[in-house]
């Protein structure tokens, strides 16, 4: 551990290069340290290093160069002791000897009145020296590297290359291609074999969604009201509990916007307490309550745009909104990303891999007709949610059902199989489906061995 106490302390945290150039005098005292190099600066500043980090950066070499430019442009540089860290081998022993050389000659022109400026010069070559002595031992008569002169370096400074990395930023990712409009290969059969694994409309939010929870007697305004609240109230939360909240809200005031911007924050909040993060909802709920009613006239603004502004309302949220309020005959706005679109467009390859919902409502509007846009929420986010019920039992049964109605070869009538595998579907369950197929399917050319390459075990 090197323990560094400037004579003029340091008022933020810095690098190593940073305190390099803020040093005007320096004191270091070795300590034992385990498992890395250490540089502590006054006032509690410190940055520090482990050995492994040290060893595949240039964190140790700036640390070496620190040890050695100091104790040349400071004449009140002194050495007590410096002891390393056994892990870092010959090359901490070198740079503690190369520190003290640079020490003794700094000692010896600062009694001849030698400027800083020429102990840094005087403390560069015998570096420089000991890695030419180095070389010539390994490679024979060869000399040693010609150093780099002030005008080749200002010409690679100022190359195009040079300007380029200067520039390039390691933490940003590069910028993503637009969306593609060319549709994936196949992508309307499966969306037709969705639609059949989908054909009861029996999962949760069949009967659960958000556009199911307004209260049918009630006005249009009240109704439009209520989706965009039980949308508020579905992030983070499952359909079941989103209902039931849903369900306290009317029954303890109608849940029109009137009633709910005069409500208490802590009433509201013990009636939706089952929903997630639901001490940030009560406030957004009351923040758009109240603005609904003063700046809007107890009407949901029927426009992206202004919807979005609303603390609490993401583009999902908006999208799916203005889908299920709209005329009849009207064209959806978007489509409605969630965690279940998002991730069933990435398994069938519709989109490219990305972790941002947004970036996969982009992509698929790019390539997907307009008049498929309203369905595919609905349809995916019950397929994710039977998918993920009971290992997905419910999907398997339907894909061999599917499969056994289907014609053609193997592959052509397993296709409903194949997806239901690709969308997370075990291998079991889909055996476990199976043993209730028909007899005529597993007695087709090809199935059973179909299936068991794709891991399917039929008995």
């Amino acid at each position: 551990m090197l323990r560094c106490s400037p004579s003029q302390g340091l008022s933020r945290h810095v690098s190593i290069r940073g305190v390099k150039k803020a040093l005007l005098s320096i004191r270091v005292s070795g300590v034992p340290a385990v498992g890395g190099v250490g540089l502590r600066c006054s006032h509690s500043y410190s940055h520090s290093y482990s050995h492994s980090h040290l060893k595949r950066s240039s964190s140790f070499r700036s640390l070496r160069s620190l040890c050695v430019s100091s104790a040349s442009s400071s004449s009140h540089f002194q050495i007590f002791s410096l002891v390393f860290v056994p892990k870092m081998g010959q090359a901490l022993k070198s740079s503690s000897a190369a520190a003290l050389s640079a020490l003794r000659s700094t000692r010896k022109s600062g009694d001849a009145g030698t400027s800083p400026a020429d102990n840094q010069t005087s403390a560069s070559p015998t570096r420089k020296k000991r890695r030419g002595d180095d070389a010539s031992t390994d490679k024979g008569k060869e000399a040693p590297p010609t150093p780099k002169t002030p005008t080749s370096k200002a010409k690679s400074a100022t190359s195009p290359a040079a300007k380029r990395a200067k520039t390039a930023s390691p933490a940003k990712s590069p910028k993503s291609p637009p969306p593609s409009t060319t549709p994936p290969n196949g992508w309307r059969e499966i969306l037709d074999i969705i639609r059949q694994l989908r054909e009861t409309r029996d999962a949760a939010v069949d009967t659960m969604g958000c556009e199911r929870l307004a209260d049918p007697e009630a006005s249009i305004d009240t109704q439009n009201f209520q989706t965009l609240i039980s949308l508020m109230l579905s992030s983070q939360t499952k359909d079941e509990v989103n209902a039931a909240a849903m369900a306290r809200l009317r029954e303890h005031n109608g849940c029109t916007a009137s009633m709910l911007a005069k409500m208490e924050s802590e009433t509201l909040n013990s009636l939706i307490r089952t929903v997630g993060f639901h001490n940030n909802k009560t406030k957004y709920l009351l923040k758009a309550s109240q603005r609904i009613v003063e700046e809007f006239d107890g009407r949901v603004p029927e426009d992206l745009d202004t919807l979005l502004t609303f603390d609490g309302v993401g583009p999902k949220m908006a999208i799916i909104y203005l889908n299920v309020t709209r005329e009849e005959g009207t064209d959806a706005v978007g489509i409605g990303v969630d965690t279940h679109v998002h991730r069933i467009s990435q398994q069938l390859g519709w989109v490219p891999e990305s972790k941002d919902p947004e970036k996969t409502r982009r992509h698929l509007e790019a390539w997907m007709p307009h008049s498929h846009w309203s369905e595919i929420n609905v349809l995916m986010v019950g397929l994710g949610q039977q998918v993920q019920a009971s290992g997905g039992l419910v999907v398997a049964t339907r894909a061999i059902a599917l499969a056994a109605k289907r014609r053609g070869a193997a592959d052509e009538a397993l296709k409903p199989v194949r997806l239901a595998l690709t969308l997370g579907v075990k291998p079991a369950t889909i055996a476990q489906a199976f043993a209730d197929a028909p007899a005529s399917l597993s007695r087709r050319p090809g199935i059973v061995e179909r299936l068991s390459e794709w891991g399917v075990k039929v008995v």
